[in-house]
């Protein structure tokens, strides 16, 4: 596809590092598929954000579950 940042690469496929914060908590992603325009070096990351979203989702709902359940010590 042609880079709608610079108007003049064509993206080619390649992969990238995606770093993602959620509550406090940073995830890093690497060796995530992209396409990557050569002139410019803009990077478009396809479909990742359901792939990682979901999973953080569990992740905190699990996160959150567990602490409301947690008794004080004594």
């Amino acid at each position: 596809m042609k880079c709608i940042q610079c108007n003049e690469g064509v993206t080619v496929d390649g992969l990238t590092t995606v770093a993602y914060e959620k509550n406090g908590v940073a995830f890093l992603f690497r060796s995530v598929p992209a396409m990557i325009c050569p002139v410019c070096n803009e990077e478009y990351v396809l479909e990742i954000q359901n792939r990682i979203e979901i999973p953080l989702f569990s992740f905190f709902s699990v996160q959150s579950s567990l602490h409301r359940h947690e008794s004080p010590l004594n």
